[in-house]
């Protein structure tokens, strides 16, 4: 009896469809042919992404209905601007039946790897700036002090080609 119910724990608990990932890895399952799913918003997506990423907003209404029309058997992974979302998404995914999805976290993690992304580099310092600035700086103070570095990003490009034209 012992037997059979650990043999039935150990059946519920076997291998998960999902796992997380290091951008250098996510890269390489990319190049093998894996699908690329930004769970984040349109507008977040539309600031910058992952190249041919599929944009599948985890918060909307119609996410599993986007989702169901993937193949389940194909490898996937997935991210947001944090983690917490592809985190989400990557469950919801496995519990339908997806059985190989790759959670990398947040798109700042895979453009400190030094990987394409659409964003520009301004954006980029931009996210860098809230994650580091979140960490010391209380929440009134915050959102300046990151606009303030996006701002100084934009200039310090603009400077060099204000003054060549001059």
């Amino acid at each position: 009896m012992l037997t059979a119910l650990l043999v039935g724990a150990s059946a519920c608990s076997g291998g998960s469809a999902v796992s997380t990932v290091d951008p250098t890895a996510a890269s390489a399952l990319i190049s093998k042919g894996a699908t690329v799913v930004d769970v984040r918003t349109p507008e977040e997506f539309a600031a910058g992404h992952i190249p041919q990423a599929l944009n599948i907003d985890v918060q909307a209404a119609d996410f599993e209905q986007r989702i169901r029309q993937l193949p389940t058997d194909a490898s996937y992974v997935v991210y947001c601007r944090s983690g917490n979302r592809s985190a989400a998404a990557a469950k919801q995914m496995a519990d339908i039946g997806f059985t190989q999805v790759k959670d990398l976290g947040g798109l700042a993690t895979w453009a400190d790897a030094g990987l394409p992304s659409t964003a520009s580099n301004a954006m980029h310092n931009a996210i860098s700036c809230f994650f580091i600035v979140s960490s010391v700086v209380a929440p009134p103070h915050r959102r300046r002090i990151c606009r303030n570095a996006f701002l100084l990003e934009r200039r310090s490009r603009l400077l060099p080609t204000a003054a060549a034209a001059g």
